[in-house]
């Protein structure tokens, strides 16, 4: 019998299936803002409209009684009762400022109890408030749940909500109803992707994320592939009725209302597409610059995956805006192998019931609500287990990264006085600096840029830095290059405001350039975005786009460039960024902080400005060639730039290169490699692989 025979059956025959749509929203605020696009999403023909024809349908909202009066004013909402009835289930004795999840998972809990005894013959379909909905993701659901499956599972991908509500307010119509279809969404999602995603994404090396609940690949410009182990538990038909909660949905309802491992996992966002609306600083404390290695993934994966994520995470999921491209069978490949390394070399898994994270945050909300409610305080009935009293104790797994400290402490010292003719004398004139000078790697890592800058023979290179930069001259005078100084510079000249002197043939606009090499100091890193955009309007198509970023005077800096540029990650890498390669180089670390600051302080202890000075003079005169030897040792053994963003960095090198020939990243080369040597030698190999995932 075919699924649309299974529906239209469904539709006929008396009782029809229950399905109970369960969404948690309370404040007035944050129900004006969920009416805006969110529900009407829900309301595209093919969301819910299409699903209460299937199906006997019930809303249920859960949310505070102040907040339904805000609910039943909202037009969205009225015009949702025209298609099904509307329940309001009260939370108000859950809701607890500052622990969403908490009070989520015990809101859903609730919600699937107050169905009573028909919770094992309903289907609960759980929408969190700041999903939207491509249209006809909820009827390619009602497809999936005509099947029987007791558990369907869906991953969502995240996107900036200040950049994306504004377009989908526009296209929202008069009738309160938003229809964007998949792929139109998940284009909108690729050009707006939330920090959080790019970070996880493997086959980048710019920035990284201190948990990887989701792996991404960049397949091109309009795909991204992931492997999740947190996904969401879309839709569940207990086949248990819900006892005393004891992890997070995401972590424990699956196993303990669908015993039986009998789930579905929805693996194309041409079926069913949820975009997940971010504040853009949300999480980003989590970031950090450069590739993190699998050891240390593995690791922090081991202090709280479940057995039930480790499974869910062997399964694909493609978010395209266009069709699925040639290249999306190696990057399967890639992404199973690279799952499967991880996997082997992480820890047993955590039990889900009275998982350390969800016992801390419950003892943390209790301690909330004890502060709104007082002596009248009372244990939810979905966390008491019958003796009136929070008793589940978990304790966290040992991880020696978790006692590395987070904050690194601060120098004091800063460089001040320093002799320039001895500066000059000694450590020469940057970018020319010999090996003992401190800031030797960053003019190795300029030079690399420089070198990638370089335009074939029948090229030519548009170079963007600012007037000021220690540029050498020989680069100024090659007549391959064109220079604008600073962004100002490069706008004017791409309005024609300076044609002449830039296009001797009077062309009001600038050519296409075979590569183009920006070069930004750290206060200009948040305009980043938006010079490579404007700079690639000029460019060939293939053409490789250069960012050396500096930060002068890095020492002295006590805050850590490390931890600030990975939060720039949506202002720096361009819309387009998914169809290039990007690679990134940093330089910087602890030693070569220190030695610059120490080396500072002698430097400046040679000037002596009083009759006392002069002990510290012949201090620093002795103490000045060991220094000098030990920077030099230092930078020898740090004689190339590294993926792996350290502490305190000085100077980053971002490269986003469109073209064929890219150094990819070496997993990723060697997995197209293997993907090429397995379909010559046996198609057969990549059919099982796919099976696997």
């Amino acid at each position: 019998m075919s699924v649309q025979t299974q529906l239209s059956e469904v539709g006929r025959g008396p009782p029809r299936q229950k399905v109970r749509f369960l969404t948690a929203i309370w404040g007035a605020r944050y129900v004006r803002e969920f009416a805006r696009v969110s529900l009407p999403s829900y309301l595209a023909p093919g969301n819910i409209p299409a699903m209460a024809r299937s199906f006997d349908l019930e809303v249920v909202v859960l949310t505070t009684r102040e907040s339904q009066s805000a609910f039943e004013r909202d037009p969205a909402v009225q015009r949702l009762k025209s298609h099904c009835p509307i329940r309001y289930v009260f939370i108000d004795d859950l809701v607890a400022r500052g622990n969403y999840g908490v009070t989520l998972t015990i809101a859903y809990a609730r919600g699937i109890a107050a169905s009573g005894e028909d919770q094992t013959s309903t289907y609960f379909v759980f929408m969190n408030s700041d999903f939207v909905l491509a249209d006809g993701s909820l009827e390619a659901l009602a497809r999936r749940m005509a099947t029987g499956r007791s558990c369907i599972m869906a991953a969502s991908l995240r996107g900036c909500a200040e950049a994306i509500v504004p377009a989908l307010r526009r296209a929202v119509d008069t009738e309160h109803v938003l229809a964007m279809d998949a792929r139109s969404l998940v284009r909108l999602a690729l050009d707006n992707l939330h920090g959080t995603v790019v970070a996880k994404t493997v086959n980048q090396s710019f920035v990284s994320c201190a948990t990887y609940n989701q792996f991404y690949w960049t397949v091109d410009g309009s795909t991204l592939l992931a492997r999740n182990h947190l996904i969401f538990m879309l839709a569940i038909k207990p086949e248990r009725p819900i006892r005393s909660v004891n992890s997070y949905c995401d972590y424990g309802f699956v196993p303990e209302l669908v015993p039986s491992g009998d789930i579905t996992v929805v693996g194309d966002s041409d079926e069913i597409f949820m975009l997940e609306l971010q504040p853009q600083a949300q999480e980003l404390e989590m970031l950090r610059c450069g590739v993190k290695p699998i050891e240390a993934i593995a690791e922090e994966l081991s202090t709280w995956t479940t057995p039930e994520h480790r499974r869910i995470a062997l399964h694909d999921t493609v978010f395209h805006a266009e069709d699925l491209p040639l290249g999306l069978e190696a990057a399967r490949l890639e992404a199973d192998r690279f799952v499967r390394d991880v996997q082997a070399l992480m820890t047993d898994p955590v039990p889900h019931e009275d998982h350390y994270f969800w016992v801390g945050g419950v003892r943390s909300w209790i301690l909330l609500r004890k502060t709104v409610d007082g002596d009248a305080f009372e244990l939810p009935p979905e966390l008491d287990d019958g003796s009136g009293e929070y008793r589940a104790v978990a304790r966290p797994p040992f991880s020696a990264s978790a006692l590395r400290p987070f904050q690194r402490p601060t120098a004091m010292a800063y460089l001040r006085g320093v002799p320039s003719a001895l500066k000059r004398r000694v450590f020469g004139a940057k970018p020319n600096v010999p090996i003992w000078h401190p800031e030797w790697q960053d003019c190795r890592l300029l030079s690399r840029w420089l070198d990638l800058a370089s335009p074939p023979a029948d090229g030519k290179t548009l170079l963007v830095w600012d007037a000021s930069t220690y540029i050498p001259r020989r680069v100024r005078n090659d007549g391959r290059f064109d220079v604008c100084y600073g962004r100002e510079d490069f706008h004017a000249r791409a309005k024609g405001l300076d044609a002449r002197r830039l296009l001797p043939d009077g062309k009001n606009d600038l050519p296409f350039f075979s590569g183009a090499a920006i070069f930004l100091r750290r206060a200009d890193v948040v305009n980043a975005r938006e010079l490579i955009e404007a700079v690639s309007a000029h460019l060939k198509p293939d053409a490789p786009v250069s960012l050396y970023i500096d930060h002068p005077a890095a020492e002295r800096d006590p805050s850590n460039f490390s931890v600030e540029l990975a939060s720039y990650v949506g202002a720096v890498l361009p819309k387009g960024w998914l169809s290039a390669h990007v690679s990134a180089y940093f330089v910087g670390g602890h030693a070569k902080r220190r030695l610059a600051l120490q080396l500072g302080g002698l430097i400046d202890g040679l000037r002596p400005r009083s009759p006392w000075d002069v002990v510290r003079a012949i201090f620093s005169i002795i103490g000045l060639p060991f220094l000098v030897a030990a920077t030099a040792l230092n930078n020898l053994q740090s004689d190339e730039p590294t993926q792996a963003c350290p502490d305190w960095c000085t100077s980053a090198l971002l490269n986003l290169n469109r073209r064929a020939d890219v150094v990819m990243l070496p997993r990723a080369r060697e997995a197209a490699a293997r993907a090429a040597a397995d379909r010559e030698s046996n198609e057969g190999i990549e059919v099982e692989s796919m099976q696997r995932g």
